[in-house]
């Protein structure tokens, strides 16, 4: 309603406030498998709006991941240092600043990461950019379905036996 013009900033920041708060608390509320995969969920750089990345965080974490949520506008080279021992990093891009920024950003995580440490991003931006962002190890979701399949076939693929 923000965007439809029907509702004021400060409202939209309040509501926005009050979901961000049920989703922290429901992914918090979660009891954490010993030994789940790790999935950092953050915005890069210059985004600010965090309720799409506390949405896959917390469908995340009822599919058994041990979340690590960063929140909005986390730099690449933090976003990197956090993703020690994690198994996959989660971003949400909805009305970043500047979108070209984005996409360097998002590149610049891919690149500084181990190559089996994937990326899944969603958003509107994420979404508009696919093209730009989509390569080995990123894959750009459309709705929070499909991210949590996609994090579902990298738990799957972990469990998968290996060649001796």
């Amino acid at each position: 309603e923000w965007a439809a013009g029907s509702l004021a900033i400060p409202h939209e920041h309040l509501a926005s406030a009050i979901v961000l708060t049920i989703l922290l608390e429901a992914i918090r509320s979660v009891s954490e498998t010993p030994g789940a995969p790790r999935l950092l969920v953050a915005t890069p750089a210059g985004e600010q709006h965090v309720v799409g990345a506390a949405l896959i965080a917390a469908a995340a974490a009822l599919d058994g991941w041990s979340i690590l949520f960063l929140g909005a506008d986390v730099p690449a080279d933090d976003l990197v240092m956090a993703a020690h021992g994690v198994r996959a990093v989660a971003l949400s891009l909805v009305h970043p600043r500047d979108a070209s920024h984005a996409v360097r950003e998002v590149r610049a995580v891919r690149s500084a990461l181990p190559s089996g440490v994937p990326i899944v991003a969603g958003g509107a931006t994420a979404v508009r950019l696919q093209d730009e962002l989509e390569r080995p190890g990123v894959s750009v979701c459309h709705t929070i379905a499909q991210a949590r399949g996609v994090l579902a076939q990298i738990i799957r693929n972990d469990s998968l036996p290996t060649d001796a």
